[in-house]
């Protein structure tokens, strides 16, 4: 029964993640391949992990990474999430804020 409980909640995030996004950002993108960096236990991606790769793409705007951050979700590292463009090599003009805090460049 637990597992059935962590299986609801997993895929319930994975929805609220992939809506924020979709109506955030310019194109529909999935967040959900990050999911597991920006969660509370959650790691670095690493450079060529399907994570960076999304952030990297060029269809992955500042405004997705603000979603993501301005978003709140349960368990999902504000600031893992902000620095998840620097962790995947991606670069971000100074001067850029989500939710009121600077996004590392």
């Amino acid at each position: 029964m637990a597992f059935v409980k962590v299986v609801v909640v997993c895929f319930i995030a994975v929805l609220i993640a992939d809506l924020v996004a979709a109506q955030s950002c310019p194109q529909t993108i999935t967040f959900s391949p990050c999911l597991t960096n920006v969660g509370n236990t959650g790691t670095p991606p690493a450079y060529d992990s399907q994570c960076c790769k999304l952030v990297r793409d060029p269809k992955w705007t500042d405004q997705c990474l603000c979603a993501v951050v301005s978003s709140h979700f349960p368990g999902v590292d504000e600031t893992k999430a902000l620095n998840l463009a620097h962790d995947c090599g991606r670069r971000v003009p100074k001067g850029i804020y989500c939710d009121g805090r600077p996004v590392p460049p």
